[in-house]
């Protein structure tokens, strides 16, 4: 009996997986009906925030500092839909930074995160901050 051909040849493994990847994300942001971006945030001095990114099937997203409590999400393919996008957000109280922090979509490549003081000043320092970024189909 001869034996079934083989799908795996040199150079092709990786193609399959990206694939076989692509093609689940694109399921999935079927069934849930929108496409996300989860991270934990956290940021020091003036320096951009730096995300833990938990789940990101929005392509490449960064960050930057934009002056103290504001800082701009940035998406290099202009994932933001306008009309179709929201930005979810939760803050750690525990450090005395930042106690309310808000996000704004801007357009289709930026999301501002503001952090706030009590009295309403903008105040740097996220602490493990998460940003839940979802796009609607």
């Amino acid at each position: 009996m001869a034996q079934p051909p083989t799908i795996y040849k040199s150079g092709k493994l990786n193609y399959v997986w990206n694939y076989l990847s692509s093609t689940l994300d694109t399921f999935k942001a079927k069934l849930l009906g929108y496409r996300s971006y989860v991270a934990i945030v956290t940021q020091v001095s003036t320096d951009p925030p730096t995300a833990v990114v938990l789940e990101n099937s929005l392509g490449e997203i960064t960050f930057t500092y934009d002056g103290a409590g504001y800082y701009i999400i940035h998406s290099a393919n202009s994932a933001f839909t306008v009309n179709k996008t929201i930005a979810l957000n939760t803050v750690s109280t525990d450090t005395g930074n930042p106690t309310l922090i808000s996000t704004r979509v801007d357009s289709s490549s930026e999301i501002s995160i503001l952090g706030f003081a009590p009295d309403g000043a903008g105040v740097d320092g996220l602490t493990n901050a998460t940003i839940e970024i979802r796009v609607y189909n």
